[in-house]
């Protein structure tokens, strides 16, 4: 949430996602669909790190493998036929490499 707020990439996002005049406020139901989006996300990862024992290093090459190797192409696909600019992608690109070496990170962190 830090990272969509007013205070890092909130204003951008919403002005790259033409929001500007209309202000958009999440639902309740939104907002909890998002979390649960995440924490299944988390689980994920948390497993992956879990099962394959991995240290610090091993858990940030996972964060930036699952990112290379499969958001960042997804995303990349929904911006190109989108006809989205490119200071979109790389503010959701940003929160989703963040979120992942956080969850890898505290993961590998755990094992210790």
């Amino acid at each position: 949430m830090l990272w969509f707020s007013k205070f890092l990439f909130g204003k951008q996002w919403l002005g790259l996602q033409s929001f500007v005049d209309e202000k958009p406020a999440p639902s309740t139901k939104a907002l909890a669909l998002s979390i649960t989006m995440n924490l299944i996300i988390t689980a994920a990862v948390n497993w992956l790190v879990l099962q394959n024992n991995l240290n610090l290093f091993g858990a940030v090459e996972l964060a930036l493998f699952i990112w290379i190797g499969f958001l960042v192409p997804f995303h990349a696909q929904n911006i190109i036929h989108g006809k989205q600019p490119f200071k979109l992608f790389a503010i959701i690109s940003g929160y989703q490499l963040t979120a992942l070496l956080l969850a890898s990170l505290i993961s590998a962190a755990l094992l210790r």
